[in-house]
């Protein structure tokens, strides 16, 4: 009886650790890119000299950005 208790508790802890995780990696993107949003608009709202340097550099990114895309 104990063994089969046993066995019974190793197999769901098996099934339990193979969830599926699909999705999760586009929940930790969206995550990322909310945090450097997020830090970017901190960033310019801190001083105007940082923050006209951060913007450069976004407008920058977002233009090269865009020229691969077409």
């Amino acid at each position: 009886m104990n063994d089969l208790l046993t066995r019974i508790q190793a197999t769901l802890l098996v099934f339990g650790a193979r969830r599926d995780e699909r999705g999760q990696t586009t929940a930790e993107y969206v995550g990322i890119i909310a945090f450097v949003a997020l830090l970017i608009v901190a960033l310019m709202g801190t001083t105007d000299l940082f923050g006209s340097q951060v913007n450069s550099i976004v407008t920058a990114a977002f233009g090269k950005i865009k020229e691969a895309l077409g």
